[in-house]
């Protein structure tokens, strides 16, 4: 599965961003990620590139954003 993330994003989880060269992969495991504030609170939207279906992640604290690797 490959998630493409904003840099608000990833700044907000403390990743570094790697570029990905064109492998064969199939479309249906690629998502993008972006986050934003909605009401004053965080909130993340994945979305399948291929469907369009959404996933919305609201009320996120800053404890959520941990990377535990």
């Amino acid at each position: 599965m490959l998630i493409e993330c904003t840099k608000r994003l990833a700044d907000a989880m403390k990743i570094q961003l790697k570029t990905v060269e064109n492998t064969e992969y199939e479309p249906f495991y690629d998502w993008h990620a972006n986050m934003f504030t909605f009401d004053r609170r965080k909130a993340v939207i994945l979305m399948n590139n291929a469907t369009r279906y959404c996933i919305v992640l609201y009320g996120l604290k800053e404890e959520h954003f941990c990377n535990p690797c």
